[in-house]
């Protein structure tokens, strides 16, 4: 097996030089670091689809006050919204009419504006729809479109709703997978549960900032400023080594 040629003392002091270059210049690069930059933290909350329903597993730890999915109404592990009681009644059977009219009294979805795809009120999980009452028609014989909500598979709901864990940004995929990551940037947290490979879902929630360690504080202080002076000593250490020459046209 061959050996690396040694370095000849001219590539040596070129290389010296590179380096203390590099070194006079660290309060420059020395910010990309973010040694003494809080960080902003992410953790997890497992959800699953058991009993019927969709929620936080027992043993997570819910994000305060984060619904399940923002495609998910009345998913909130503590407060629930006024719209809540609203889905409640529709849960037991009941429908509320609306001022939009159809011709078809088949059709059980008109294309029109809502926040969420999806309810669970009482615990199961419904589909929100539009339904046209047969036995109500206008002078015109148009039928009137009610709102209404349809029972739909937990399991179904959640893979719909989830993002795959290749799909986010990669503080978020570590979130999930490891349970926390942090990052110096600012990212934009999914409001949906993240799916892993193996068929889990988590919901990935901001945690708060965490603030650098007294060993960054002492590292960051390091590369500002021991380095620039390291990089003076290296010059002059190679001074003498060195001439600069004209070589242009006079």
């Amino acid at each position: 097996m061959s050996r690396l040629p040694l370095l000849t003392p001219a590539r040596r002091d070129a290389l010296l030089a590179f380096v203390a270059l590099a070194l006079l210049v660290a309060p420059v690069w020395a910010p990309a670091l973010h040694l003494d930059d809080p960080a902003q933290r992410y953790e997890r909350a497992r959800v699953t689809a058991e009993n019927g329903t969709i929620e936080y597993a027992n043993e997570s730890r819910e994000p305060t006050r984060a619904p399940v999915s923002d495609e998910i109404a009345c998913t909130e592990p503590f407060l629930q919204s006024r719209g809540c009681f609203f889905e409640q009644y529709l849960a037991e059977g009941h429908t509320i009419p609306t001022g939009v009219w159809t011709t078809n009294p088949g059709q059980s979805y008109l294309s029109t504006f809502h926040r969420y795809r999806y309810a669970a009120p009482n615990g199961s999980v419904y589909r929100v729809s539009y339904v046209a009452n047969e036995s109500v028609q206008n002078d015109m014989g148009l039928y009137r479109v009610e709102l209404a909500l349809e029972p739909e598979p937990a399991d179904e709901v959640l893979h719909s709703v989830s993002i795959s864990a290749e799909r986010v940004p990669d503080p978020i995929r570590r979130a999930a997978e490891t349970g926390v990551a942090t990052s110096h940037r600012e990212i934009e947290v999914p409001e949906s549960p993240v799916r892993l490979a193996d068929g889990t879902y988590y919901r990935v929630y901001e945690a708060g900032e965490t603030d650098p360690s007294n060993l960054m504080g002492l590292l960051d202080g390091i590369v500002g400023y021991g380095f620039p002076l390291l990089g003076l000593a290296l010059v002059g250490h190679l001074r003498g080594r060195f001439e600069v020459r004209y070589v242009g046209e006079e």
